[in-house]
């Protein structure tokens, strides 16, 4: 931590990535740590604010269109259990919400890598 000044300020932020390959002009390295980096720091918290967004509109949805009787019993039981549910469902969904963030982050980071490994073994140069 004391070596990154940023880290203070950012404290989850990951380091770059940095490429340096003999066989890609420094240009090239420098495009492909452009386009890495960025995968690296996805957490999933995108997806994870989409699918709580999702579940509220639905939640807004259920409860203008659920019919409420006008005489049930237990009115206090009635609002605790679906407070509960809410406040369940609410946690769920970001669960799930983020860790599919995260999970697509990682296949979208492994098929770069994959096609910088292709890359590298389409150029011509010495054979390994």
């Amino acid at each position: 931590m004391l070596l990154r000044p940023q880290a203070i300020l950012r404290p989850f932020l990951k380091p770059g990535v940095l490429v340096r390959i003999p066989e890609l002009s420094p240009a090239e390295c420098q495009a492909w740590e452009q386009r890495l980096t960025p995968l690296v720091q996805e957490c999933g918290c995108n997806a994870g604010a989409l699918a709580v967004g999702i579940f509220l509109a639905l939640s807004v949805l259920a409860l203008f269109f659920t019919n409420i009787p006008d005489d049930f019993r237990f009115p206090l039981q009635t609002y605790l259990i679906g407070s509960a549910c809410f406040v369940a469902g609410l946690i769920l969904s970001a669960f799930l919400g983020k860790l599919s963030g995260q999970v697509l982050a990682a296949l979208r980071l492994h098929r770069a890598c994959q096609e910088l490994e292709t890359a590298l073994n389409l150029q011509p140069g010495p054979s390994r």
